[in-house]
């Protein structure tokens, strides 16, 4: 049986000598569009990380081949596991933006201190984790302290998240507890922490294109966004947000495509999946919503429908409650407090400037409005928070820009959702994306500006899986879909491969 698989495998090969192609041929050009003078000065590691992108990536392609409606979402494991861990492994100590404090939560989440007691302006630690943080945004080869021992001494750092749920950090915490376990060499506290970060997210997206019903392509590549595969490839807790986002929207397609009718526990599990994420990141309670856009007929019983109604009422209560009296006072339980008082930030003050002058919150919004380019573009362009460095590439990013574009508008997608279903979607996108900045306006934002500070692109990640299901009008079906699904999964890797080579031609 075995010999059978490896002459099926090896015929398949041959036949996709065009995509094998393609590929090569794609992450060359991208390989030397990211060289500069230091890389060809002594290439040997961007050489050996291009020869592993390029092998990965052929049997990639080979192996999605062989019976591509069942083994995509196995391609998206094990794509994301592995290029994720080549990018984890290759990001500089503390690259990714706040990592260090993601690392100092992950570290009390492992010794079991899921809810971190906030003592002396500061929390627990040990002399290792500042150590590594000390180290930033070093590489092991401009640092020793991959070759030392763990050291326990106990110590304290000034921020840790405390505002995030300790599920976020779980996986991160088991990485560490393992490099403790094992007595490995300190470093191995950030690598582990990172590898089970990139597992996490790995497992959650191949479930949602697993679970989901439509679009199973269009969610290999809004999993696989550059920009995302480098943030779960830190310590970030981002790697649960996205991954979540995706389960979610995922399940809510199952329900509104699925040919049963759908029943109550179904949509508490929608509302559990919605509460976690929301936790996670609070704009996000709002995806609770998109259960009111479930059609009435795909309920057995006409009140039912008001289960939805119900979960909607519930986490509205719950946000608002875990905002007020959690998530904004733990908050301030950080460096953030003393940054506020010296940049004059105050919610209440700037919602009492807006009042006063309504005319610069419409401003605020047309802002926010301006800032979609921004965020756009900014997909294939990688935050070094030290020295504002940012790892990007003029060739690729523009690339991508119009790859993701044309997915959005065009894809042949054969089942298309309701108008309703549409705005409702839109609705809630715009949502979430003003929310966003109406509460960077009011907790980052000097009192008096209107000119919204501490946006980053990563916040928005989630809503882009939304995105074609709600822009798509490409109504010509008589395309070959197959063909055009086997180049996007060719491009996707392609593009995740050159975000690998973007690090290691930029970091080395």
């Amino acid at each position: 049986m075995f010999k059978d698989k490896l002459e099926l495998f090896y015929n398949e090969s041959i036949l996709n000598k065009k995509y094998i192609f393609f590929y090569l041929i794609f992450i060359v050009a991208a390989f030397f569009s990211m060289m500069s003078l230091k890389n060809y000065a002594a290439p040997k590691l961007e050489i050996l990380v291009f020869a592993v992108v390029a092998i990965l990536g052929i049997f990639l392609i080979n192996y999605y081949s062989l019976n591509s409606k069942k083994n995509l979402f196995k391609v998206v494991f094990i794509a994301i596991l592995c290029f994720g861990l080549i990018c984890s492994s290759l990001m500089p100590l503390f690259d990714a933006c706040d990592e260090e404090e993601h690392f100092e939560r992950a570290f009390l989440t492992s010794q079991g201190d899921f809810f971190p007691n906030y003592q002396n302006n500061s929390f627990n630690s040990i002399q290792s984790v500042l150590l590594l943080i000390d180290n930033r945004p070093a590489t092991v080869f401009d640092t020793n302290v991959d070759t030392q021992p763990i050291n326990y001494t106990s110590t304290h750092y000034h921020s840790a998240f405390q505002q995030n749920p300790f599920f976020g950090y779980l996986a991160q915490g088991l990485g560490i507890l393992l490099a403790e376990i094992l007595s490995l060499n300190q470093i191995w506290m950030l690598w582990l922490a990172r590898a089970f970060n990139v597992l996490l997210y790995a497992t959650l997206a191949a479930y949602a294109v697993k679970k989901t019903p439509i679009g199973k392509h269009l969610f290999f590549v809004m999993a696989a966004v550059p920009l995302a595969i480098y943030q779960i490839s830190s310590v970030s807790i981002d790697a649960t947000i996205f991954g979540l986002a995706l389960v979610t929207v995922a399940y809510l397609f199952s329900l509104i495509k699925s040919s049963e009718k759908v029943t109550p526990k179904q949509i508490a599990v929608y509302a559990v999946l919605c509460l976690l994420l929301g936790l996670c990141k609070v704009t996000y309670f709002a995806f609770i919503f998109l259960v009111l856009l479930i059609p009435r007929d795909n309920f057995e019983r006409n009140k039912q429908y008001f289960f939805g109604i119900l979960a909607v009422a519930v986490l509205a209560v719950v946000a608002l409650l875990w905002s007020k009296y959690y998530a904004t006072p733990a908050i301030l339980h950080s460096y953030r407090m003393d940054y506020m008082a010296q940049h004059n930030i105050n919610a209440a003050s700037q919602v009492q400037y807006l009042i006063s002058h309504p005319s610069q919150f419409v401003i605020a919004i047309n802002f926010a409005l301006n800032n979609l380019g921004y965020i756009f573009s900014s997909l294939f362009t990688f935050s070094y928070p030290h020295e504002g460095h940012m790892h990007n590439s003029d060739f690729m990013s523009p690339m991508y820009q119009l790859f993701l574009g044309a997915l959005i508008f065009l894809y042949p997608l054969k089942e298309k959702f309701s108008r309703n279903f549409r705005i409702g979607a839109l609705a809630v996108a715009v949502l979430v994306y003003i929310g966003t900045f109406v509460i960077q306006l009011l907790t980052w934002t000097p009192v008096g500006s209107i000119y919204t500070e501490g946006i980053q692109a990563r916040y928005f990640l989630p809503l882009f899986i939304l995105l074609p299901f709600i822009f798509n009008f490409n109504d010509n079906l008589g395309l070959d879909t197959e063909k055009i699904d086997n180049y996007i999964v060719v491009l996707v890797l392609g593009f995740v491969a050159a975000t690998v080579l973007c690090l290691v031609c930029g970091c080395y």
